[in-house]
């Protein structure tokens, strides 16, 4: 809008003097016509001398050409401006979006390394919790062993610890990396905290 403002204002001479200069021209000539050489006498003559309004359209729609020619000029101007900032916004945006990658990119390595050090956080947790329960199953299996019970009980309950010790060592091996192919069965361990509560 305000462009639009700004070129009606800069084109107003254009407007109003072309038109002026053309009919000052015009009546002009007619003047020159009627009052040097007189007034045409003939029906014809009189006929060629208002066939003179011919020129004064011509003129204008001359006039008009020639202003239209300059806001066109100045309207490809002010698109070819519009073009190199609309290019510059389109370069600022994708540097702007090279930064936010790269800033993403940053974040996610970032959320990475956690997650890494949190699944060894994990597995270390994990690990000592084993530990301390195998301790406890060690414990308790040597406990049930030497209890002073029948002869027939105590020759059970010493099956079940060997086989529950042995289990519980085989398990400890296969935390440890020597035994990855065991095959184990975590339900069989369970069962070891089951019987040990009763």
């Amino acid at each position: 809008m305000k462009n639009q403002e700004k070129r009606s204002k800069k084109y107003w001479p254009y407007y109003v003097g072309l038109p002026i200069l053309i009919l000052g021209l015009w009546t002009l000539s007619f003047w020159w016509t009627v009052y040097l050489d007189g007034y045409p006498e003939g029906g014809s003559e009189r006929g060629d001398l208002f066939g003179g309004v011919n020129s004064l359209f011509s003129g204008l729609a001359f006039a008009g050409l020639i202003v239209t020619l300059l806001m066109q000029k100045e309207e490809l101007s002010l698109q070819r401006d519009e073009l190199i900032l609309a290019r510059q916004v389109a370069e600022d945006g994708l540097k702007e979006q090279r930064i936010t990658n790269a800033n993403a990119k940053k974040q996610i390595e970032l959320t990475e390394r956690e997650m890494r050090l949190k699944k060894q956080e994990l597995y270390i947790q994990s690990y000592n919790n084993l530990i301390v329960h195998h301790s406890e199953n060690h414990r308790f299996l040597r406990k049930e062993i030497g209890t002073e019970t029948t002869v027939e009980q105590r020759d059970r309950n010493k099956v079940n610890a060997q086989n529950h010790l042995e289990k519980s060592n085989l398990f400890m091996k296969y935390l440890m990396g020597e035994l990855d192919d065991l095959g184990l069965d975590l339900n069989e361990f369970n069962e070891i905290d089951n019987t040990r509560g009763k």
